[in-house]
């Protein structure tokens, strides 16, 4: 069996993480964040380019392309209509997947088909609340730029410079995920042209959004204004124990993670184990010296993007299980792949226990996982197989698809640590119902203001005359005042007190409207009737209109 694993067709195996991956998004949606992004755009009046939806330009118009095909359903918002979306995705991360090989391969570097699965692994089964994240799509361009630079013609590094750019606006803070593709792609290729270009079509999208897209500035500047705790805000007064701990939920949640230390450290061992022949750089070839270096390097840069933001959620680490990957993948580490596979089933056992249960052996879970890295870093004396592919793609599916596995929740100990991907699905198919008989009472193109969360705007999906289709800057100014001195708040307010809508969406779980500001709490008294209302769940009402 070890014969016929090693040496007989290993490509077939390769095949394990791309059905774990087409089985996932048949289930298991998208998650609250992405239905956000989505369902702001299909009920704003403004379309992407004059619409809210606490996202960057870049995003909402990758979104709005995303969403072209579910308008041939009658259910948008149906599992089937989210499954088409997340297949949508997954051809694209086959074709990201394609690019890095072929450049790659034509650069003739070693194992370029495993680096290149490797990082498409990464991507097709990042966790739910990860997956098509702000961040995750961040990663996903820079894994575009890193094969776009790779290509053998006049035209890689201009391509790459696109992609860079597209990178970071996407999301300002994964500007580090694209200075390591660009950086690595650089080093591969013994050039830096693809640096000038990003550089210079990083400036041209600052100066054409300057000029003629100033909103978006203005949402740009005043979105730091959000987080109490991110960098523009609190300057070096961050919220490092929250960092700790939501770098600490990343060990579990994405156990890849795990297998860095053993890849950095990793010495080459020929496959029979016979001892590496010296050279002029003596035993130890420079690369493995320098090596630990520049991952060390790489994992400072990802979590400076993650800190930067002050949030601690785990979808801001996006890059760094595809970072992991792709050094693991191209270290060709045995050793690494020991981490990684225990890390997996490790994390499918704490993820799968209550939230209660994580939150009083949290200690000790991070103590587990911490142990089991170093096993990788003692474990490096391993021979490597004459073909490990079979191995790596196991590992690398059981350390991604952990996070995936029906009852597998979505954090360790912080947000969302009482849900899972089971749980979310429920409550879903749930309000779906609920949502549509409210549609149905007030009737589908009934204009309403919302006053809540993203994700009911798109369960609901009735139009809103406001272009903040979830009034963030509201909802934020109830408990952080100074949010009232910015012009996003100021022109959302301005939203609210000129509607024309004929009911009131509100969440009470997530608006308070006894906290708001009371100019705004009186007009909205004046104009919408909450003594009745039509309920939706326990904090969810609709409010018609005086």
């Amino acid at each position: 069996m070890t014969v016929a694993l090693e040496h007989r067709r290993p490509w077939p195996w390769a095949l394990v993480p791309v059905l774990a991956a087409a089985a996932t998004s048949l289930w298991i949606g998208l998650n609250f964040d992405v239905r956000y992004a989505f369902g702001g755009l299909r009920v704003a009046p403004e379309g992407v380019y004059g619409a809210f939806i606490h996202r960057p330009l870049a995003y909402r118009v990758f979104v709005a392309l995303l969403d072209l095909p579910t308008r041939l359903f009658t259910d948008r918002t149906g599992t089937f209509a989210e499954a088409v979306v997340r297949a949508e995705v997954l051809v694209l991360v086959a074709a990201v997947t394609a690019l890095v090989w072929f450049g790659l391969h034509r650069r003739e570097v070693r194992g370029a088909g495993f680096i290149a699965l490797a990082l498409g692994i990464a991507l097709a089964l990042a966790p739910n609340w990860t997956f098509l994240e702000p961040d995750w799509t961040g990663a996903l361009w820079a894994t575009a730029a890193f094969g776009a630079a790779l290509l053998p013609s006049r035209f890689a590094a201009p391509l790459a410079g696109l992609f860079a750019v597209l990178c970071v606006a996407t999301k300002l803070s994964t500007l580090p995920y694209a200075v390591i593709a660009i950086v690595a792609a650089c080093l591969v290729v013994k050039g830096w042209s693809a640096v000038g270009w990003s550089a210079g079509f990083g400036g041209l999208w600052v100066l054409v959004t300057w000029l003629f897209l100033p909103t978006e500035w203005q949402w740009t500047q005043d979105m730091a204004g959000l987080f109490p705790y991110s960098l523009p805000r609190a300057g070096l007064d961050l919220d490092w124990r929250t960092f700790g701990e939501s770098a600490a939920n990343l060990l579990v949640v994405s156990p890849i993670v795990l297998a860095l230390p053993a890849a950095a450290v990793r010495r080459p061992v020929p496959a029979a184990g016979r001892p590496v022949p010296a050279g002029p750089d003596g035993p130890v070839p420079a690369g493995a010296v320098w090596r630990p270096v520049l991952v060390l390097a790489g994992v400072v840069l990802i979590a400076a993007g993650a800190l930067v933001q002050g949030e601690g959620y785990l979808y801001q680490w996006a890059a760094l299980p595809v970072f992991a990957a792709g050094v693991v993948a191209a270290t060709r580490s045995v050793a690494a792949l020991v981490p990684a596979a225990v890390g997996g089933l490790a994390s499918a056992f704490v993820l799968y226990h209550p939230a209660a249960w994580r939150s009083e052996h949290f200690a000790a879970i991070t103590v587990v996982f911490l142990v089991i890295a170093a096993l990788g870093v003692f474990a490096n004396r391993l021979r490597v197989p004459r073909n490990w592919v079979p191995w790596a793609a196991i590992a690398m599916t059981l350390a991604f698809g952990a996070a995936n596995l029906p009852h597998a929740a979505y954090s360790v100990n912080m947000a969302h640590a009482a849900e899972t991907n089971t749980s979310l699905f429920g409550k879903t198919a749930d309000l779906r119902t609920r949502f549509l008989q409210a549609r149905t009472e007030i009737g589908p193109e009934t204009p309403v203001l919302y006053l809540t969360f993203g994700d009911v705007d798109y369960l609901l999906g009735n139009p809103t005359d406001c272009r903040y289709a979830s009034p963030v800057w509201l909802q934020r100014s109830t408990f952080l005042p100074y949010v009232r001195e910015l012009d996003s708040y100021r022109d959302n307010v301005g939203c609210v007190e000129n509607t024309r809508a004929s009911w009131l969406v509100l969440d009470h779980g997530w608006l308070d409207p006894a906290k708001l500001e009371p100019a705004v709490r009186t007009r909205l008294t004046a104009t919408f009737d909450c003594t009745a209302p039509l309920t939706v769940t326990d904090t969810i009402e609709l409010c018609p209109r005086r």
